[in-house]
């Protein structure tokens, strides 16, 4: 398991419990869901029954001081593999998951992956042209006898990196 990339938690549950243990201890053996998490395959967690012996004791000591009864993980799939899940938990004023809505959740993350992909689509084609601009652009200015010439790079906006880049020399005359 690695460290989650965003985590979202209800400011007034932090205050009042703190925020949830890191998970780098390692685990002795397996979760029982760990093999269908792995396989893309939603999982429902149900911490009032058989399920909850298999929670290390740190995380079922927060998730009980947070008053949760059940943990969904839903698989996030990007560009068809698997990248990561989406991880809900009900609370204490909140009913419990159960199977009826994992399609729904299923949608969400479903959707959450297009999302990701997308954005992942974008940063590629930035890259790509931040990339040919760098290739484009001179490193060196040429060395020309009896001409000073200087450049100055100013980017098309604050939020944009690239704009209409040109190099000019002109002949001051004496």
């Amino acid at each position: 398991s690695s460290t989650p990339t965003a985590v979202t938690i209800d400011p007034a549950l932090l205050a009042e419990i703190g925020p949830p243990p890191s998970g780098t201890q390692a685990e002795p053996e397996p979760a029982p869901w760990d093999s269908s998490i792995a396989a893309g395959r939603t999982v429902l967690i149900d911490l009032r029954g058989h399920d909850r012996d298999a929670v290390d004791p740190t995380s079922r000591s927060w998730l009980d001081r947070a008053g949760a009864s059940t943990i969904v993980v839903v698989p996030l799939v990007v560009a068809g593999e698997l990248a990561g899940a989406l991880v809900l938990s009900d609370g204490a004023h909140r009913r419990p998951y159960e199977e009826a809505d994992l399609p729904f959740l299923e949608d969400v993350a479903a959707r959450a992956g297009t999302a990701v992909a997308h954005v992942r689509s974008v940063r590629a084609q930035w890259q790509v042209a931040l990339d040919l601009q760098r290739a484009l652009l001179h490193g060196v200015l040429p060395a020309l006898r009896e001409v000073d010439v200087a450049t100055r790079y100013v980017a098309g906006s604050p939020e944009v990196d690239v704009g209409g880049d040109w190099f000019d020399v002109t002949d001051l005359g004496a």
